[in-house]
């Protein structure tokens, strides 16, 4: 079960960490 929870915490992590330069690259986009 511990070892689930870590494998989760991970993949949000790294959701997280995909996802904020996703976001403000988007951002960009629109601005320029």
């Amino acid at each position: 079960m511990k070892n689930h929870f870590q494998v989760y915490r991970f993949n949000v992590g790294l959701l997280q960490a995909t996802e904020i330069p996703l976001l403000l690259s988007f951002y960009l986009f629109l601005l320029i």
